[in-house]
């Protein structure tokens, strides 16, 4: 480690600023209480139902019996009156949840390649200290930049995989048969031609029966008729041209129908690559030293801010290195009889590994526990416990000389 005064935190790098569509963009809501009022709710829930069940079926050998919950939500229809109207929406996941569980593994893939490379900084805490879920920023040290971008890119790669390649992480249906699992495959499949026609069957029809000028004029029967016309891909167009004898009312149920098939078209066809983009920081004591000399009053509130941020690193990366000691301590026996250490060993590697590219230092403490971990054969439960301690005592002495730190008037003073 380094001496005291020669204690710096090097906030050179890149804030990364993330974003990753959750398998939630594959979701459909739809209000279904006009369906519900005329009767044929069950009807078409159970329909749907069956056909998510069996499409997670072809996609999946573990596949379990799709559930389609009907739920009540308040509709506020005019603020001065208050009224509340409950209407009876459905939402359900077009996709195949074998597809819809990989978005969820690759989602744990980009936040442990953040926590791996990058310092969470909180944006916000709530009372006990933590951030909020979802609100850090993530400051990546320079060195490690270019690390993290080729970890991104590889979950890229298994995303294009998803899309567009069955083999590979494709899964076993039947004897002899392999399953498609790629989303193109899907997109191609009679299952989804029966799932798009029945949600555009579902979405016409509620949106028929909510409109009071539409259907006053249209029947129940010709609402049968309809719907068996969507279910079978017959032509709608050509069925409303045929049976509709008003040309207004033709318009009318065509108008609907676009909107419902709108509607399904804007479900997007693939997974959308992990876009992650790298906004450069330099707050080095130097380069604040450039700001304060061209202008005292704007770097000395640049000055401030970097403190402020040198403070929540710090106290980030004590928290981490705590919650890691509190393993060490806690699980101590296990760790070396039952061999459960590969990921504690790592995020403590990957701890130091932020503290050196911080230019901090690396923890001779924290090597000191990896190395012993991956040599336990003599070590005991208690030799782990005290190095856990004697990391702890010393995270502690970081703390409070990196506050110092943060505070010193010396390391950024403009140059006389």
């Amino acid at each position: 480690m380094a001496e005291e005064n020669e204690m710096r935190i090097n906030l050179e790098g890149a804030l990364m600023f993330h974003r990753l569509r959750t398998e939630d963009v594959f979701k459909v809501r739809l209000d279904v209480t006009p369906l519900v009022k005329a009767s044929i709710y069950n009807e078409v829930a159970d329909y749907l139902r069956n056909l998510l069940t069996t499409i997670d079926t072809v996609w999946s050998e573990r596949a379990v019996e799709r559930k389609i919950t009907r739920k009540d939500i308040f509709v506020r229809e005019d603020k001065k009156s208050k009224v509340r109207v409950t209407r009876n929406v459905i939402e359900f996941l077009v996709i195949p949840s074998a597809i819809a569980n990989s978005i969820k593994y690759l989602r744990t893939l980009v936040y442990d390649a953040l926590n791996k490379y990058a310092v969470k900084i909180p944006l916000r805490e709530d009372v006990s200290g933590g951030a909020r879920r979802g609100e850090y920023l993530y400051l990546v040290p320079k060195s490690l930049v270019p690390e993290l971008m080729s970890e991104i890119r590889k979950i890229n790669e298994i995303i294009d995989e998803l899309n567009y390649i069955k083999g590979k992480i494709s899964q076993k249906v039947k004897e002899g048969e392999e399953g498609k699992y790629s989303l193109q495959d899907y997109f191609s499949s009679p299952y989804w031609n029966e799932l798009q026609r029945l949600i555009i069957a579902m979405e016409f029809l509620s949106n028929v029966s909510s409109n009071p000028a539409i259907n006053i004029r249209i029947t129940e029967e010709m609402k049968g008729d309809l719907l068996k016309v969507i279910l079978e891909g017959g032509d709608v167009v050509e069925y409303l041209n045929s049976k509709v004898g008003s040309q207004t009312l033709c318009n009318a149920l065509r108008n609907e129908y676009d909107k419902a098939v709108e509607k399904v078209n804007r479900i997007p066809k693939r997974i959308a690559h992990v876009e992650v983009s790298p906004l450069i920081v330099d707050l080095t004591p130097q380069k604040i030293n450039e700001w304060v000399s061209m202008d005292p009053e704007l770097g000395n509130e640049i000055r401030e801010r970097a403190r402020v941020l040198v403070k929540a690193m710090v106290d980030q990366l004590a928290r981490e290195a705590e919650e890691l000691v509190s393993e060490v301590r806690e699980k101590a026996e296990v760790l070396i009889k039952m061999g459960g250490k590969a990921r504690v060993v790592e995020e403590l590697e990957d701890l130091n590994r932020k503290f050196e590219a911080l230019g901090i230092g690396r923890f001779e403490e924290i090597d000191s526990i990896v190395n012993s971990l991956r040599n336990s054969e003599e070590l005991t439960a208690e030799e782990l416990q005290n190095m856990a301690d004697l990391m702890s005592a010393r995270i502690s002495e970081f703390v409070g000389m990196e506050a110092d730190y943060a505070t010193a008037e010396r390391d950024i003073e403009p140059e006389v």
